[in-house]
Protein backbone atom coordinates (compact mmCIF):
# COMPACT_ATOMS: atom_id res chain seq x y z
CA UNK A 1 0.00 0.00 0.00
CA UNK A 2 0.94 3.72 -0.31
CA UNK A 3 3.15 5.06 2.49
CA UNK A 4 2.54 8.00 4.49
CA UNK A 5 3.03 11.66 3.17
CA UNK A 6 6.74 12.65 3.44
CA UNK A 7 7.23 16.32 3.67
CA UNK A 8 10.16 17.53 1.49
CA UNK A 9 10.06 20.95 2.09
CA UNK A 10 7.93 23.60 4.31
CA UNK A 11 8.23 27.17 5.55
CA UNK A 12 7.46 28.84 8.70
CA UNK A 13 5.21 32.35 9.18
CA UNK A 14 5.64 34.33 6.55
CA UNK A 15 8.66 32.20 4.71
CA UNK A 16 8.27 31.79 0.50
CA UNK A 17 10.38 29.78 -1.13
CA UNK A 18 10.22 28.97 -5.19
CA UNK A 19 10.55 25.67 -6.38
CA UNK A 20 12.90 25.99 -9.53
CA UNK A 21 13.40 22.18 -9.94
CA UNK A 22 12.41 18.45 -8.41
CA UNK A 23 13.33 15.10 -9.02
CA UNK A 24 13.14 11.72 -7.88
CA UNK A 25 16.33 9.34 -6.93
CA UNK A 26 15.18 6.17 -7.22
CA UNK A 27 17.43 3.95 -5.48
CA UNK A 28 15.67 0.88 -6.07
CA UNK A 29 16.56 -1.53 -9.12
CA UNK A 30 12.71 -0.89 -9.44
CA UNK A 31 10.26 1.35 -10.83
CA UNK A 32 7.89 3.24 -8.35
CA UNK A 33 5.18 5.75 -9.24
CA UNK A 34 4.79 8.79 -6.47
CA UNK A 35 2.57 11.65 -6.27
CA UNK A 36 3.67 15.11 -5.21
CA UNK A 37 1.37 17.43 -3.24
CA UNK A 38 1.12 21.37 -2.47
CA UNK A 39 -0.68 21.93 0.77
CA UNK A 40 -2.59 18.85 0.13
CA UNK A 41 -3.49 19.19 -3.18
CA UNK A 42 -1.70 16.78 -5.75
CA UNK A 43 0.38 18.79 -8.29
CA UNK A 44 1.37 15.27 -9.34
CA UNK A 45 -1.28 12.49 -9.56
CA UNK A 46 0.78 9.90 -10.45
CA UNK A 47 4.54 9.81 -11.56
CA UNK A 48 7.15 6.66 -12.50
CA UNK A 49 9.83 6.81 -11.04
CA UNK A 50 12.44 4.89 -12.47
CA UNK A 51 15.87 3.58 -11.30
CA UNK A 52 18.04 6.86 -10.86
CA UNK A 53 17.86 10.27 -9.82
CA UNK A 54 15.58 11.91 -12.59
CA UNK A 55 13.16 14.92 -13.19
CA UNK A 56 9.83 14.19 -12.16
CA UNK A 57 7.00 14.13 -15.04
CA UNK A 58 3.74 13.87 -15.01
CA UNK A 59 1.38 10.09 -15.50
CA UNK A 60 1.50 11.15 -19.18
CA UNK A 61 5.29 11.91 -19.90
CA UNK A 62 5.07 15.65 -19.60
CA UNK A 63 7.34 18.08 -17.54
CA UNK A 64 6.15 19.32 -14.08
CA UNK A 65 4.98 22.51 -14.57
CA UNK A 66 7.38 24.92 -12.71
CA UNK A 67 7.89 27.28 -10.91
CA UNK A 68 5.48 26.86 -7.56
CA UNK A 69 6.06 28.73 -4.41
CA UNK A 70 5.84 26.76 -1.16
CA UNK A 71 4.59 29.08 1.82
CA UNK A 72 3.33 27.68 5.30
CA UNK A 73 -0.20 26.72 4.02
CA UNK A 74 1.33 24.65 0.91
CA UNK A 75 4.50 22.43 2.01
CA UNK A 76 5.65 20.16 -0.36
CA UNK A 77 4.83 16.91 0.00
CA UNK A 78 5.33 13.08 -1.58
CA UNK A 79 3.96 9.45 -1.09
CA UNK A 80 4.99 6.96 -2.50
CA UNK A 81 2.19 4.59 -4.26
CA UNK A 82 3.63 1.99 -5.37
CA UNK A 83 7.58 0.66 -5.14
CA UNK A 84 10.06 0.55 -2.19
CA UNK A 85 9.30 3.97 -0.06
CA UNK A 86 12.54 3.55 1.45
CA UNK A 87 14.20 4.13 -1.60
CA UNK A 88 12.91 7.06 -2.71
CA UNK A 89 14.03 10.87 -2.12
CA UNK A 90 12.43 13.80 -3.68
CA UNK A 91 15.05 16.40 -4.27
CA UNK A 92 13.81 19.73 -4.78
CA UNK A 93 15.81 22.95 -5.84
CA UNK A 94 14.29 25.98 -4.43
CA UNK A 95 15.20 29.54 -3.45
CA UNK A 96 13.87 31.56 -0.18
CA UNK A 97 12.38 34.92 -1.79
CA UNK A 98 10.22 36.01 1.63
CA UNK A 99 11.10 35.78 5.07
Amino acid sequence: GAQALVTVLSAVQSEVYRVQAISCNNKGLDPMIISIFAGGVPIVVEAGAQPGNLPVETATGAPLSLPLFVDVNTPLTYQVLSGTATDATLNVLSIKVSQ
